[in-house]
């Protein structure tokens, strides 16, 4: 009942509206039967007239939807207005695309509806919705269970459903669509480099212009050979190319079951070394599909399904193999520190000659700055009042101008290592010191947060993928489509048995 709930509350996001350029149409009275338009219908597309009970019925569904979400019995005027200016905009998309799809061919088959709804790789929607209570991961158990509950529930829930599965279905056919207009270009590289090349010109232009508004319609005379004249001077710039209707399949490469056995054999042996591990950074370099991360994490930053059970463990806990998101994941529990989430600071930078963070107004070279720094350190040391004056006159950061050399509150990790680090085991009022790739800092530490545990925990990710074998199976596969499909009919054919 809990997840009947969970997909109540949330079905208005499921309505699929994707805003059409409209934004200008003031629909106003427009949208009320007592208009001036027909009284029947409340626009035409493509032909076709649109009756307001169409607009109606979407429009109580939507609102239906909207009140449940809001948990309200009746919206404002200002929510009412917005709300059929969403499904008027919703209604135009889809009659409009409607015919784009159909023209196109693309289509959302039953088979394909249900690979999204209870497939290996459901659609993003399912996987959303349908989680675990406890590991919040996606459970393909819960959408079998839901759907074989429908037939017992009422009529608003079925309905929701019916919703819930159209907005999946227009989604994918959406998502075809962009895919067949993103193939269907290609840029060659002449290209790419001749635009390069214009982006990078520069020039600098003077021009006047009059605004053809100014000029008196009274001050002009047009004949019909003026009209006849403009367009046989200028027709070529109006022809169009011939255009084609193309129809395409898409052979899906998918890793097989043989590929996910293997993968999972293989990831377990990883699990094996890992645990032998002695350079933990660089195993995970060498084994995982992502670089080792040393952030140190607050709670409820890492997966939920780990999340407690690392900020509630010694260091050197491992975390075994799970498979989340097509891909195979385990960590280990490398540092637990107490740390506050932001600090504050003032500083003076001294930089030197040569280095290449460095402006090349500084001419001093690194044993000059590094005297400067000194004797900066212990000037201040003795009147740390007069920190923001030596700022102003010495520092080498292009900030001091704006703040004087005061920091303000920075994250802890958010500043470069050697300077965070100073700050961080600096006690507030302290005078510190500390060289970085910008030069030497004398640092007073300003202020800090209240400490809260935060762990460093290295994390090995290994992707599910399709195997070579898979690979040439599907290239095969596709290869002796293309050499049956020698017609157009054998093409529709092949694409229907396939």
């Amino acid at each position: 009942m809990a997840l009947i709930g969970t997909i109540r509350k949330q079905s208005g996001l499921l309505v699929v509206i994707i805003g059409l350029a409209l934004a200008a149409f003031v629909l106003g009275d427009f949208l009320k039967p007592s208009s001036t338009r027909s009284q029947q219908f409340i626009a035409e597309v493509y032909g076709e007239d649109i009756p307001w009970a169409q607009f109606d019925m979407k429009y109580e569904q939507n609102l239906d939807i909207q009140k449940r979400n809001q948990k309200k019995d009746q919206l404002t005027p200002e929510e009412a207005f917005r709300l059929r200016q969403q499904t008027w905009d919703q209604m135009i998309q889809e009659l409009v695309m409607t015919v784009e799809y159909e023209e196109l061919g693309i289509v959302v088959t039953a088979e394909e509806l249900f690979d999204q709804l209870q497939g290996e790789n459901p659609h993003s929607y399912i996987k959303q919705y349908f989680k675990d209570p406890e590991t919040q991961q996606y459970d393909a158990q819960l959408v079998r269970n839901y759907m074989k509950q429908l037939d017992q529930m009422d009529a608003a829930t079925r309905n929701q459903w019916d919703l819930f599965v159209e907005g999946i279905r227009q989604d994918r056919i959406k998502t075809k669509y962009q895919n067949l207009i993103t193939k269907g270009y290609f840029v060659p590289d002449t290209f790419v480099t001749r635009d390069f090349i214009d982006r990078k010109k520069t020039a600098e232009v003077r021009f006047a212009g009059i605004n053809y508004n100014t000029i008196n319609d009274s001050l002009v005379t047009v004949t019909e050979s003026d009209y006849k004249e403009y367009y046989e001077k200028y027709k070529q710039n109006y022809e169009q190319d011939a255009s084609k209707d193309i129809d395409y399949v898409i052979f899906d490469v998918k890793p097989s079951a043989k590929d996910r056995t293997a993968i999972k054999k293989e990831v377990l042996a990883i699990y094996s070394d890992f645990q032998k591990a002695i350079n933990v950074p660089l195993f995970v370099n060498a084994e995982s599909d992502n670089r080792y991360d040393s952030t140190l994490r607050k709670s409820g930053e890492l997966p939920a399904r780990m999340d407690s059970i690392m900020f509630n463990s010694p260091v050197g806990t491992f975390f075994p193999p799970y498979q989340e998101n097509n891909a195979w994941h385990m960590a280990k529990l490398i540092d637990v520190q107490m740390r506050p989430d932001s600090m504050k600071a003032s500083h003076i930078l001294i930089s030197y000659s040569g280095n290449p963070y460095t402006s090349e107004d500084v001419t001093r070279i690194k044993v000059d700055a590094k005297s400067l720094a000194d004797s900066l350190k212990q000037a201040i040391m003795s009147s740390p009042e007069n920190l923001e004056t030596l700022a102003k006159r010495f520092s080498d950061d292009p900030s001091v101008e704006q703040n004087s050399g005061d920091m303000g509150w920075f994250a802890d990790g958010a500043m470069v290592f050697p300077f965070n680090d100073a700050v961080l085991k600096g006690t507030i009022g302290e005078i510190t010191f500390c060289e970085s790739q910008f030069g030497f800092h004398i640092i007073k530490v300003t202020g800090k947060k209240e400490p809260a545990k935060k762990i460093r925990v290295a994390m090995i990710d290994r992707e599910i993928t399709p195997s070579k074998e898979t690979n040439m199976e599907v290239y095969t596969t596709a290869s002796t489509f293309q050499g049956y499909a020698t017609s157009i009919e054998a093409f529709d054919t092949l694409a229907t048995n396939q």
